[in-house]
């Protein structure tokens, strides 16, 4: 959750890509680097958490973050060269947080105030850029507990094996003192993420022993070797979403013209001949579908890195610098209402819509919260394919889309 601007080579956010592809860190030293409005988002809702654990601590009362952060909602906030409004569901994310350290203060008895928000620690055993900051960490009898806040909403963070997480436990770990390491036998690793859809919620937890935390260590110091070596090695994977470098990565690049390729047959010195879709085989669309991710985000990273070149002044030839595309906004809503509500009367107003469940759970006291589950339910909706890592249960095809195809 840190705000922090300083941000370690191999840090902890990072490392699920530069453990598995060591050569990436030495290739994003170049790289040009802008924040995108979703990050600079998540900043700001991070600083909501951060104001908004600061006065739980103080106080020490469990009141709503709509009471806490009552101020601050419509408010404008510039963040890394965007302009980020406080919204009201960033204001019911934070709530999600606050209600989970909530129930860990019930369950565990730790108060606020022994809770470390926003720690910087530093393993300097391993490397001197080995740090990071925590969001949130206690201990209590023999179990650390590590809470991470994630804002986004596009992809589910898994806590399962989560590298980060672990990073962080060792960060905090080593910030106990040696005297009371002894006594943790567990560490319990936990993803708050209110607006991702995920089949365990929005709070997912994962334990393992500390023995198992210290072997982290031993591969994360190994994969920092290999980051240090001479010749780090390049890894292409789903890590390469969000590295800073895929545009110019020769790994990635290779791996995308060998996937568009795949194994169909080339003509002489004519253009790879790709047959109908409705001629490949289980196998070719499997390794379509494996491809399909790694592909688009190569292509997201030669967009990105030639719009911040024309920026530059190298702009690509038949291309030019455009405005981008934005919704017309009211200048001042207030004149707007004054000028037609007697015209057009609650025309101009949308209308009222009940909150959604999830809205609603958050208005109603703990304790009433499982009563509403008799007056939701989740629509199914799909099907749509998913890699069998995915945590979904799997679906029977239908006997009529069975009919219409032909196995290959």
């Amino acid at each position: 959750m840190s705000t922090d601007k300083t941000h370690s080579p191999i840090g902890a956010s990072s490392a699920y890509r530069w453990l598995p592809c060591p050569g990436s860190v030495k290739l994003s030293e170049g790289a040009p680097k802008k924040t995108s409005a979703y990050a600079a988002e998540g900043t700001v809702a991070h600083s909501l958490c951060e104001a908004a654990f600061a006065v739980y601590a103080a106080t020490g009362l469990r009141h709503k973050a709509s009471e806490y952060l009552e101020n601050r909602l419509d408010d404008e906030i510039e963040q890394d060269g965007h302009s980020i409004t406080v919204t009201e569901e960033m204001i019911e994310a934070v709530e999600v947080w606050l209600e989970t350290l909530y129930e860990y203060e019930s369950t565990t008895g730790v108060s606020p105030k022994a809770m470390h928000v926003e720690h910087r620690f530093a393993l300097p055993h391993i490397d001197p850029e080995a740090y990071g900051t925590c969001d949130l960490f206690f201990a209590s009898y023999d179990t650390l507990f590590i809470l991470d806040y994630k804002h986004g909403k596009g992809q589910a963070v898994e806590v399962d094996d989560n590298v980060q997480c672990q990073y962080y436990g060792l960060g905090a770990y080593y910030s106990i003192e040696a005297v009371h390491r002894d006594d943790l036998a567990h560490c319990e690793m936990v993803i708050v993420q209110p607006r991702a859809s995920h089949i365990a919620g929005p709070v997912r937890k994962s334990r393992i022993s500390i023995d198992d935390l210290l072997a982290f260590e031993t591969s994360l110091a190994e994969g920092i070797q290999r980051v240090r070596s001479g010749d780090p090695s390049l890894q292409s994977g789903y890590w390469c979403g969000f590295c800073a470098a895929k545009a110019q990565c020769p790994e990635l690049r290779r791996e995308v013209a060998s996937s568009a390729q795949l194994d169909f047959t080339r003509i002489e010195d004519e253009p790879v001949a790709l047959p109908s879709v409705t001629e490949l085989t289980d196998d070719q669309l499997a390794q379509l579908l494996q491809n399909a991710e790694k592909i688009r985000g190569w292509i997201k990273g030669v967009e990105a890195f030639a719009l911040t070149r024309a920026e530059a002044g190298h702009i690509p030839t038949g291309y030019k610098l455009v405005a981008g595309k934005a919704n017309r906004t009211w200048i001042d809503p207030d004149k707007v209402i004054a000028d037609f509500k007697d015209k057009l009367g609650d025309q101009i107003f949308k209308p009222k819509k009940i909150q959604t469940p999830k809205q609603i759970e958050l208005l109603l006291p703990k304790e009433e919260r499982s009563a509403l589950a008799a007056y939701w339910t989740i629509p199914v909706k799909g099907p749509t394919l998913a890699p069998l890592a995915d945590k979904r249960e799997a679906l029977a095809p239908s006997r009529t889309a069975q009919n219409d195809f032909t196995p290959v």
